[in-house]
């Protein structure tokens, strides 16, 4: 008794024959086998390509939607009913000062306002102010005339100035 195994093409062709088959016992040429080979390799690339491109894509949605509140954030609300004339508010909003260079006499106050979704901090040479959470306020009384600088320490590149006059 003779037994024959057919390899998965072979079953293929005995039950759809198509231009690939080839008759014969083996039932595959060698250009059929570079053609499948090929074929796979082709398939592969796809599937590779397409997993690459939709990781791109995901990493891309996911680092815009984290870099959103730090840039993009709307313009900050700065409610003004309780600022005393001659004193300044500076918003905090977007990782930006909202304005960032304010001039003051001396003897008077800027209130720093955290409109913001993110903890800031307001740090210069003669004042810090800890930790100011989204909606709090911070004031400080400038008593000397000069030219202050400060930063969130959190946030780098995110700077102002106050001239005091």
């Amino acid at each position: 008794m003779r037994m024959t195994v057919h390899t998965h093409m072979e079953r293929r062709c005995r039950r759809r024959p198509s231009r690939r088959c080839v008759s014969g016992e083996t039932g595959r040429t060698v250009r059929d086998i570079g053609y499948l080979y090929l074929t796979a390799v082709v398939r592969g690339m796809k599937r590779v390509i397409a997993m690459k491109l939709t990781s791109i894509i995901i990493v891309a949605l996911v680092g815009a939607v984290l870099l959103l509140p730090l840039g993009c954030a709307p313009d900050a609300d700065i409610d003004v009913e309780d600022v005393v004339p001659g004193d300044v508010t500076v918003g905090m909003a977007g990782s930006t000062f909202q304005p960032s260079n304010v001039t003051i006499t001396v003897g008077e106050s800027v209130t720093w306002a955290n409109d913001d979704a993110v903890i800031h901090t307001v740090v210069g040479e003669t004042f810090s102010s800890g930790n100011i959470a989204p909606g709090a306020t911070f004031t400080h009384t400038f008593d000397e005339p000069g030219i202050y600088e400060y930063e969130c320490t959190i946030h780098p590149g995110m700077i102002g100035t106050v001239t005091v006059e």
